[in-house]
């Protein structure tokens, strides 16, 4: 396994799925457009030029994904002498010249079919795209894959000599006038910089004439597996999909260890705490809710305005309660007795805010995350020291001091460990305990996915060999970096029967935190796990383009309905990726496959309909587990 690994990371690199330190411009919302009918393929993307850059010199690769293969990714030879790396690989080089002084330009690079040599068949083939800086690659993004089935093979019938106009970028010595002070004077002075222009000059080049090729596209679907219709818990998860109960709540009582100093003494409402650290302390927070609805009922797209968590939710009243009362009212609500129904009731759900969270927002959302998701368990929220309040300038004040809330994280993780480790161990059993004990859940958003990451890698060595104490780790939208996940994977793991990761590219929330990161290691750039794929293995990779519904974001996972009807089915029903309203993004090996979300409802309640009508294949064998797959309640109508 770790050799596979070695070998499919290191073909990834070579793709540039795992991106270099950025010195240059970037690269942003790449993607791939098919124009089969003109026999090319469109590489559409948005260039973000650096301060001072006029042109940007880039590399397109074509490369090839094969299942199985070693490694997995390879490259495409070309047929045009143009496009002919010394290694006959498809290499195309491009100049864009900024228009306008945009920082921001839209690009569109076509690659002509005719000019990759292609078999008959089917090939699932990739485009890499470099950013060369003095000729060197300094950035690296791999579009995602697009199946393409080749019905003709294209052919070069001749080839003749043309004048052919080509761009490069030289440097320049130019003289610009500045102005500066001088002892109250001002002064001006003629200096000489040195400048990166796009140069363009007349080549002789050989162009082959082809004779074209044919192409089509393929467009893979979701397919979910046969249902064992004979499963008792998957029978009654179909039966029952049109009639589960459910009253929403008109409170939500949330159990909260916190790291904040005391602000306010006298008050119990949630002015109560301050952003300072302060030594861990234990409460319940009520929260009231005035919402008749849940966002998981309709797609964003038919759904009305909806008032926001803060005029919905309100954080009423903040009792104390002493360590030994807070863990033991974790384990009762773990091992009360629930009956045999489907229920989530003996489940806990621990939530770690983001950044930027005051002590009543981060209430708030995760009040409304239990909401819309219906949950019937236990939510236990901790609340490290973030900034932010309830008015508009301590807002932003919160967002400028993106610098405190990372050193108030970082000495939140001994707290956060302490946390997991007594909720873990369970010292607190009741006595009467029935024979299953309920699920814990870790959720955790932003800046919370690093103090989770930290306190995990802290607590490693501390599990009884094999043993799993959490049925799910989830991390929305981490603002971690993708080299600390990668060295800290084991530890985020093994204490979890799955893990999953949702990431969105339209993340300027992270793009934000990327620059300040770059700032504090000398200038290099690299993304957070929550802007792109990262392709890691046994890990659930989420794509949530599609559900974001806001210019930030950011708060994606609890802003509209489709990661939250994801989670439902992560929590509450035990779903695996297959059973949920996702689609696979990609055709990469079963260890490091990703999701990407949709939400045609339609299209996947009648897959499940047909499955639970098909024959029922042979029972695969039950994967590993810490206790039975416990019937749990089936989705609603959406």
């Amino acid at each position: 396994m770790v050799e596979g690994w070695r070998r499919f990371t290191a073909a990834a690199a070579m793709c540039g799925l795992f991106v270099a330190p950025i010195h240059a411009a970037r690269i942003l919302n790449l993607e791939v457009e098919s124009k089969l009918n003109q026999k090319q393929q469109l590489i559409n993307f948005e260039l973000l030029f650096d301060p001072g850059e006029t042109a940007v010199e880039l590399e397109v690769f074509a490369l090839e994904f094969k299942d199985g293969a070693v490694p997995p990714l390879n490259p495409i030879a070309s047929n045009n002498p143009a496009t002919r790396a010394a290694n006959g690989q498809y290499v195309a080089k491009s100049v864009v010249e900024q228009e306008n002084r945009q920082r921001v330009q839209k690009v569109s690079l076509i690659v002509p079919l005719n000019e990759l040599k292609l078999t008959q068949g089917l090939h699932q083939i990739a485009y890499q795209v470099r950013v060369l800086q003095d000729g060197k690659p300094v950035e690296h993004v791999c579009a995602p894959t697009r199946m393409v089935s080749v019905g003709k093979v294209s052919r070069v019938t001749s080839q003749r000599m043309e004048n052919v106009t080509i761009k490069e970028i030289k440097p320049q010595k130019r003289t610009i006038e500045v102005q500066r002070t001088v002892n109250g004077q001002e002064i001006k002075e003629r200096k000489e910089i040195t400048a990166r222009v796009a140069v363009s000059r007349q080549v002789r080049q050989q162009v082959p004439q082809f004779e074209d090729g044919s192409y089509s596209e393929v467009f893979a679907f979701a397919q979910l597996p046969t249902v064992h219709v004979d499963d008792p818990n998957i029978a009654a998860q179909i039966q029952e999909m049109h009639a589960v109960p459910w009253t929403p709540p008109r409170a939500i009582s949330i159990n909260f260890a916190t790291t904040r100093n005391v602000a306010n003494q006298a008050v119990r409402d949630a002015t109560r705490f301050g952003s300072d650290v302060a030594p861990l302390s234990y409460g319940t927070a009520l929260v009231d809710i005035s919402v008749s609805k849940t966002h998981g009922e309709r797609p964003p797209s038919q759904e009305p305005v909806r008032p926001t968590p803060q005029d919905s939710f309100k954080v009423s009243q903040i009792s104390s309660l002493s360590e030994d009362d807070f863990f033991r009212a974790i384990s009762n609500a773990l091992w009360q007795e629930v009956g045999g129904g489907p229920t989530t009731k003996d489940d806990v759900v621990v939530f770690i805010h983001g950044y930027n969270n005051s002590f009543r927002f981060s209430c708030v959302r995760f009040a409304q995350l239990v909401y819309d998701t219906r949950f019937e368990g236990k939510p236990v929220l901790f609340s490290w020291p973030a900034n932010g309040s309830d008015s508009l300038i301590d807002e932003l004040s919160g967002i400028a001091s993106y610098g405190s809330d990372l050193a108030d994280a970082k000495a939140s993780v001994d707290a956060l460990a302490h946390v997991l480790r007594e909720i873990a161990a369970d010292h607190r059993k009741p006595e009467d305990a029935p024979a299953e004990r309920g699920d814990i859940h870790l959720v955790a958003h932003s800046m919370g996915c690093q103090l989770l990451v930290d306190a995990l890698d802290q607590l490693r060595n501390e599990w009884p060999a094999g043993s799993r104490p959490f049925k799910s780790i989830i991390l929305a939208a981490p603002d971690v970096d993708s080299d600390d996940l990668t060295r800290l994977l084991e530890c985020v793991r093994t204490p979890a029967e799955r893990v999953t990761l949702y990431y969105c590219e339209e993340d300027r929330a992270l793009w934000a935190s990327s620059q300040y990161h770059a700032h504090q290691s000398g200038g290099v750039l690299r993304h957070r796990v929550g802007q792109a794929l990262c392709v890691l293995p046994q890990i659930e990779n989420i794509d949530a383009n599609k559900a974001n519904t806001t210019f930030i974001g950011h708060s994606y996972f609890v802003d509209g309905s489709l990661v939250l009807r994801d989670l439902e089915d992560i929590v509450q029903r035990d779903f695996e990726p297959e059973m949920r309203v996702l689609c696979p993004d990609s055709k990469l090996p079963e260890d490091y496959a990703y999701w990407k979300i949709i939400d045609d409802k339609t299209q996947c309640e009648s897959v499940a309909i047909t499955a639970a009508a098909a024959p029922a294949p042979p029972t695969p064998p039950t994967p590993p587990s810490r206790r039975a797959p416990r019937a749990r309640p089936a989705p609603p109508a959406r």
